[in-house]
């Protein structure tokens, strides 16, 4: 059998359209949530590879030999600081996101399309952490304890969001852990590859 001029292109063109169509977040999205710090320190922002920022300092109480500012990434602190940070905030905007009847709504932001938001019903004096239009849970058993007033504070691009639980008096990451779609293009691209060496072996022996 060989390969028709219109065979490859047309294989090319399907795996593309697969791979765009597919979306960049799904309903069954898996969360990790990490501790961070106390919720007396003051967050600084998010950025977009999901490094959250905070000031550890009093107003204007941060001289040369002081550390003061503390960056964590995937809840693990990487670096800290006498001086600001200098980073691009990606931390999403404060809105208010249709949710299912029966929860009230305590706050939510929005990025990207997306929406994350904390929530409570009549019979709880608790709100929980939400995510998307299908009231998905991200933090229930397994990833955080029950008994929290989760008030979110950013979510960066990516679907990464910094709240503060102010049951347990701290700060933490729920880091989402969907792959991306930078992901989805480089298995694209290897798939791509394959193609081409499997047809020119293909015709080298035809």
């Amino acid at each position: 059998m060989r390969f028709s001029k219109f065979s490859h292109p047309f294989y090319v063109a399907a795996l593309i359209a697969v791979l765009f169509a597919a979306p960049t977040r799904s309903f069954s999205d898996q969360f990790e949530v990490i501790i961070l710090t106390t919720d007396n320190r003051t967050f600084l922002g998010l950025s977009s590879n999901g490094t959250a920022y905070f000031d550890y300092s009093f107003p204007g109480d941060c001289g040369p030999s002081d550390t003061c500012y503390y960056a964590y990434s995937n809840g693990t602190l990487i670096s800290t600081s006498s001086v600001a940070p200098t980073f691009t905030p990606d931390d999403g905007t404060p809105c208010t996101p249709t949710v299912p009847s029966g929860p009230q709504l305590v706050n939510g932001v929005c990025n990207n399309g997306f929406d994350a938001y904390s929530a409570t019903f009549d019979s709880s004096p608790y709100a929980n952490l939400y995510w998307g239009t299908a009231f998905q849970d991200i933090w229930g058993t397994g990833v955080g304890p029950f008994s929290a007033y989760p008030v979110i504070s950013a979510m960066n691009s990516v679907g990464d969001i910094v709240f503060d639980d102010e049951a347990n008096e701290n700060w933490y990451e729920a880091i989402d852990l969907t792959p991306e779609p930078t992901s989805f293009v480089l298995l694209g691209t290897g798939i791509l590859g394959l193609i081409g060496v499997a047809r020119r072996k293909f015709l080298s022996h035809s």
